[in-house]
């Protein structure tokens, strides 16, 4: 296999070929394990009420022609690396802290009767926090 992809490829892969003993584990140090969360928040998972997603089109449509509350639903230091402007900086370290911040600043009431537009990394934090702010 590696042969055919470096020849269609036209370079040479840099992989190490060894054989496999099928007595013991390939990855000895490897561990998995089953976890309630990915993203810890303390909150119920999300069922289906979370907000529809937005393709870039549409997110980057709604940025230039509504007046939308924009909620960077990342933590603090993700957002100054790099955000959209007029974005809120949520002042939270870890998704556990995101109710607690929609609560004392008044986010849904704030929200009433305008779009909000929200992002994040990789998407289930926004699952989790769309998913509070509908509740």
């Amino acid at each position: 296999y590696l042969r055919d992809l470096e020849k269609e490829l036209g370079l040479a892969l840099d992989a190490k070929r060894a054989p496999l003993d099928s007595s013991r584990a390939p990855f000895p140090d490897f561990f998995a394990k089953a976890a309630a969360e990915i993203v810890s928040t303390g909150m119920p998972a999300p069922k289906a009420d979370t907000a529809p997603h937005a393709s870039a089109a549409a997110f980057r449509a709604a940025l230039l022609e509504e007046k939308p509350l924009i909620l960077d639903v990342r933590n603090g230091f993700e957002h100054d690396v790099g955000h959209f402007a007029g974005s809120e900086r949520a002042p939270i370290r870890t998704m556990a802290e995101w109710r607690g911040y929609v609560d004392s600043s008044r986010v849904v009431e704030r929200a009433k009767g305008r779009p909000v537009l929200m992002y994040c990394t990789g998407g289930v934090r926004c699952e989790k926090a769309s998913a509070y702010l509908r509740a």
